[in-house]
């Protein structure tokens, strides 16, 4: 299994895009995956609401004009080593809307996963919608037939959804009833779900570990909505 940032995570500075990737490859490690299945596309993160995300402005960029960010106008690694587009070009990118779909596909086309696990593209977040379009755009026009399966964090109000008192996840209304109904589920008993809980305040102290862009590539197992 192969895991692709897609944002450092810098809202709040470079250090602390450091301290996730750190909190990040971490917790891979738990799960038997090494630092040479992570890869770093190395794209500025400014905060989660559209009109606030760094990926849903560049994808709404001009292509091929630059985007600056808070911290920098072009890709890099967190903790210093190569990004996407330096292992495949020798050099860092201006942040651009060919760039970002030109990492991903070379990426893509790099790793030959047999199936996709990314954000949904009916999330709040607007980075995870955009990342989801984009590759969605990218398995549409070079009409890839690999499998892919998203999953949804940010449901609009995310202190109503999900349902933290009770065992059973009500459909969000930004969910179309015909979506929902092909969701996959994986139930956690109560003990595992405190274990979780624990071990992600453990593993990521300094942030909830789903606020950085993830694509996760080459998955054993399914996950939410086909």
């Amino acid at each position: 299994m192969s895991v692709i940032f897609a944002t450092n995570g810098d809202y709040k500075g470079r250090e602390t895009g450091a301290i996730r990737a750190q909190e990040s490859i971490k917790a891979l490690s738990r799960i038997g995956i090494t630092k040479g299945d992570i890869y770093f596309m190395g794209y500025a993160d400014t905060g989660m609401r559209p009109t606030r995300s760094f990926l849903f402005r560049l994808y709404h960029h001009e292509t091929g004009q630059p985007l600056s960010a808070p911290y920098g106008n072009s890709t890099y690694h967190p903790l210093g080593g190569q990004t996407v587009h330096h292992w495949f070009h020798g050099q860092e990118t201006l942040y651009t809307k060919e760039s970002f779909y030109q990492d991903i596909k070379q990426l893509i086309q790099f790793l030959h996963p047999g199936l996709l696990l990314i954000p949904s593209s009916l999330d709040f977040h607007g980075g995870h919608q955009t990342l989801a379009k984009v590759i969605q755009e990218i398995i549409e026009k070079d009409h890839l037939t690999l499998p892919v399966y998203s999953y949804l964090l940010h449901a609009g109000d995310d202190q109503a959804w999900p349902n933290r008192e009770g065992n059973t996840y009500h459909r969000p209304e930004s969910i179309p009833e015909a979506i929902w109904e092909k969701r996959i589920l994986f139930t956690f008993s109560g003990k595992q779900a405190e274990q979780k809980k624990r071990r992600s305040g453990y593993l990521f102290p300094s942030s909830p570990p789903h606020q950085t862009d993830t694509l996760k590539v080459s998955l054993k197992k399914k996950n939410f909505f086909g």
